[in-house]
Order: C-alpha cells, then structure tokens, then sequence
C-alpha cells in the first residue's frame, strides 16, 4: 500500500521563517509543508514572498534542500470588500512554489456575496493551477461544516472546496456522520490535530485553535471515526500549534506516525 504524504500546516510553529519550518517539519517525518505568506490580521505573523524575488527562490531551494514540497499557501479572508484581484500576487508566489491549495476563510454573513467573491477567487487561482479551500471556523460567519458547503456549493467552482479542520468540526458541533453525509467531490484536504473533550478553562475557542491542541492520539476527538468517514482521495496535513514543551521533533514525529496508522487503518 502507498503510503500517504502528510503535510505540516505552518500554523504549528509560525515563529520559524520557511526555511527552519521546513528544516523543522522534515526532521519530524512530513512530506510537505503549508506558508503563511499573508496575515490572518493585520500586524499577524506572516512570511511575505513575492513571485520572482531572490527570498523565493532561497526559500524554495530551501524546502527542496529538505526533502519537501508546498502543498499549500495562507491565508486570504474573504470580506465584503476584498477585491479579488490583489490576491493575485499571493497566487502568482503560490504557484511558483508549487503549491496546489490556497486556504481561505469566511469573513462575510451574506451567503450570496460570499459564495460571489469564492467563485470569482476560484476563477482566478485556476489560472495560476491552484484550488481554494475554505476553512470553517467557529467564531467566523462561515462556521460550521454546513455553512462552507453551502459557499463552497453555490460557487459551483471546480476548484473550490471544504477545508475540514477536526478541531473545528467538533468544537462547532460536527460529527462524523456528517462528513459521510456531504457530498465526498467537495472535500481535498483535512487538517488533523487532537484536543480535550472540552476546551480548557483557561482558553477560549480561538486560543484552543491557536495554541491549546494536543498531539494526535492525546486528546479526546474522534480522529478514526472522522478519517473513516473521509473520501479516499483527500489529503491529510498535522496543524499542531502545541505549548512549546510538547512541540519538540519527537511529539511531531509521534503524530506523524500515527496519522499513518489512522490512514492505514481506513485503507484496510
């Protein structure tokens, strides 16, 4: 059986420029990684790489002086007024790099508008050979599993897609059972963490997604049922931003293994 490549989200130690990341994320067993080129918000933590530019070129020689590949570029916030065509820039770097997906996020109530400026997105990142994924996230207006469907299904892109972050599934209220429901076309990639059965009282939903997971196997999320409801052909990524004494090589490298096992154990 063929193994699977895993990519490690970048999310999990953005204090480190692409280069250490992958240094990082290769020790630890992954095949590939995701960059954070543009900020979450303004003033976030970012990495920015220009199309053309020597940082490019010494990043991506880099990552390929590592064993690894881009599997993906972040992040873009679809918002009433983004105009999609500054983000061609950001696709232009994309593909240099090599990257296949562009994660998104829902930051527009109006279903109409929002399932709009994602189809006009998807249309320009095809050109540049890109898919756009959305991410669902609790405490954005798309925030549940049903809400990006809906976006993802009124664009009607063909590369357009659902994002699924476990954490995020179960934290809004997903379940498995919900991922065999969908429609499996609109699925390309999961992200994959573990957490506590509730959010620690000392976090609150976007502290628990940006520094409050478990390693795989640690936690209390239902990792093989949510792997066993998946579509085959997706891919999987590990984002793991854990307190930094449980973030060592060796927790990631456990993690990796058993995103293997869980992969494994669904394939048979």
């Amino acid at each position: 059986m063929k193994a699977h490549s895993v990519e490690l989200a970048h999310l999990t130690a953005l204090d480190l420029d692409p280069a250490r990341f992958a240094a990082h994320a290769a020790q630890a067993g992954f095949d590939s990684i995701s960059l954070r080129i543009a900020p979450v918000a303004p003033g976030a933590v970012h990495y920015p790489l220009r199309a053309g530019s020597p940082a490019l070129r010494n990043a991506r020689a880099a990552i390929a002086g590592a064993g690894l590949s881009v599997s993906g570029i972040e992040i873009v916030s679809l918002t009433p007024a983004l105009d999609v065509t500054t983000i061609e820039p950001m696709l232009a770097c994309g593909a240099e790099l090599g990257a296949k997906g562009l994660c998104v996020t829902g930051d527009d109530p109006d279903r109409v508008r929002i399932a709009d400026t994602f189809a006009r997105l998807c249309e320009l990142a095809i050109g540049f050979g890109i898919s756009v994924d959305l991410e669902f996230m609790r405490w954005r207006p798309v925030a549940r599993l049903e809400d990006a469907i809906a976006v993802v299904s009124a664009a009607g892109a063909p590369n357009g897609f659902v994002l699924l972050d476990v954490l995020h599934l179960c934290r809004s209220g997903g379940m498995p059972a919900d991922i065999a429901a969908a429609d499996p076309a609109l699925f390309r990639c999961v992200q994959l963490c573990d957490a506590h059965a509730q959010i620690p009282p000392h976090l609150d939903v976007i502290g628990e997604a940006r520094g409050g997971r478990l390693p795989i196997g640690e936690g209390a999320l239902p990792l093989a049922e949510i792997v066993a409801a998946l579509p085959g052909h997706v891919e999987y990524a590990a984002e793991l931003p854990i307190a930094p004494e449980a973030g060592a090589v060796d927790a990631l490298a456990r993690s990796r293994q058993r995103i293997a096992d869980l992969i494994g154990a669904h394939a048979r």
